[in-house]
């Protein structure tokens, strides 16, 4: 319980008056305080997001490169590989000719060796 006289209207209002100008002068100091922080965090956010995009972009940009890059050496591949068919195609072309060329040759020298041992033993018989 309170003692003493009791209060005037204006001793009310000047504790009111008071009340509400501390109520202003810490709800501006709070806001001055407070102001920074959202804007440092509304300006980490941002550079954030910026850095995320730059980041995404930048991921999409090297995919996009090696996807390129992979087509590109598939295709060398595929050439690559398609010159070594062509060359082992030729090769064995040259060596099927080159051994029909031998055969023919043997086949020619077994059918004149033949004949030169038939023609040695004719004479032999004959000449007797």
């Amino acid at each position: 319980m309170i003692h003493g006289p009791p209060a005037s209207c204006d001793d009310v209002a000047a504790v009111k008056s008071r009340v509400q100008s501390t109520v202003l002068s810490l709800e501006e100091k709070l806001n001055q305080l407070h102001a920074p922080c959202l804007t440092d965090i509304e300006t980490s956010g941002d550079r954030l997001r910026k850095r995320v995009k730059c980041d995404t972009q930048t991921l999409k940009a090297h995919v996009v490169a090696l996807e390129i890059q992979a087509g590109e050496s598939m295709a060398q591949f595929n050439d690559d590989f398609q010159e070594i068919q062509d060359a082992c195609k030729d090769i064995c072309t040259k060596a099927q000719s080159a051994i029909a060329h031998l055969m023919k040759h043997a086949a020619q020298d077994t059918l004149l060796s033949s004949t030169k041992s038939v023609e040695a033993l004719r004479r032999r018989h004959f000449s007797s």
